[in-house]
């Protein structure tokens, strides 16, 4: 069953072959013509038809190996290193190579979304305890002034009255993105994050201007 996410609802496509040149990426014998992209994904569960999908390098597994389901479910391109383009052969989409897909994600993310200057603001929270607590909390005084909030905790997700659960402490960059452009949509000015050192290190935040962060405190690594 696809995983719940917040994402656009009313996406503005954008040329695969602007994406390529954006990113000076080889495009040498693809056909790029009239493939337009309105959204992007690190799992291909959560691919929606449009999307351009990034199969990233795993501990365990390769996300190419899941680059088949992710065109049944709509992917329009697929974005990958050097080994999981060879290991995707032909599925008859467009087969992008990067050097590091994670790296890449939140920046694909943020052009594909449109979050490059955009105007919510973000309070990310970062610390070894009181995560939650603290971008709940924040979250409450900030409704209580009457402003429309949004928040990412390893609880939940939320943007206005829009909730899912979450799945990880910090989302992939895609998913973060694709908040940020839902606030847009719901003219939602400000989201209150949970930010980890795991995620910070994975890039999870790449392509995001944080306006404000708060620290909880620091225990020593056990």
């Amino acid at each position: 069953m696809p995983e719940p996410t917040i994402r656009p609802h009313h996406p503005s496509a954008r040329e695969l072959s602007v994406l390529v040149d954006a990113f000076g990426l080889d495009a040498d014998g693809l056909e790029l013509d009239q493939v337009e992209v309105t959204g992007v994904s690190s799992a291909s569960w959560r691919v929606e038809a449009g999307d351009l999908f990034v199969a990233m390098p795993g501990r365990a597994q390769h996300g190419a190996e899941h680059a088949e389901a992710a065109v049944e479910r709509g992917a329009v391109a697929i974005v990958s290193d050097a080994e999981g383009a060879a290991r995707i052969g032909d599925l008859g989409v467009p087969v992008l190579v990067v050097d590091e897909p994670r790296l890449a994600l939140g920046h694909l993310a943020e052009w594909i979304y449109r979050t490059d200057g955009d105007d919510s603001r973000l309070i990310g929270v970062t610390g070894t305890r009181g995560k939650t607590s603290v971008v709940r909390l924040v979250d409450a005084l900030l409704r209580a002034l009457g402003d429309g909030t949004a928040i990412s905790t390893s609880i939940e997700r939320r943007v206005g009255d829009e909730l899912v659960p979450a799945g990880l402490t910090s989302p992939e960059a895609d998913q973060l993105h694709a908040m940020v452009a839902r606030m847009r949509e719901l003219g939602v000015r400000v989201g209150s994050i949970e930010v980890t050192a795991h995620g910070i290190a994975e890039h999870r935040l790449a392509g995001l201007e944080l306006d404000v962060v708060g620290m909880s405190g620091f225990d020593p690594e056990r």
